[in-house]
């Protein structure tokens, strides 16, 4: 397996606390369509291409990231890029940070 194959197969866990209180305002909710849409974005091969776009770049962000977060958000709920970004704060797997470390 590539790197690329084990890294689109990792585990996720996600802790669940039954004596946390939800603050007044804040969204429970957690969308986890993106999850089943990961794999088929890999195997587009789209994580390759933003590989070599930035090659011959000098961005200083996340390409593959950003692209993931729209292709995928867009699929499931098709808005504005502004509106994506702000649905994809609540999926199970939030959006990395666009700037790249």
């Amino acid at each position: 397996m590539t790197a690329e194959e084990k890294e689109s197969r990792k585990k996720i866990t996600v802790e669940l606390s039954p004596t946390k209180t939800i603050d007044e305002g804040e969204r429970p909710l957690r969308h986890g369509g993106d999850l089943m849409l990961l794999g088929l974005y890999t195997r587009l091969g789209l994580p390759k291409v933003c590989d070599t776009i930035l090659k011959g770049s000098r961005a200083k962000y996340d390409l593959n990231g950003v692209l993931q977060t729209l292709v995928t958000s867009r699929i499931l709920f098709p808005c504005s890029k502004r509106r994506t970004m702000e649905l994809s704060k609540s999926y199970v797997k939030p959006a990395k940070s666009i700037l790249m470390s």
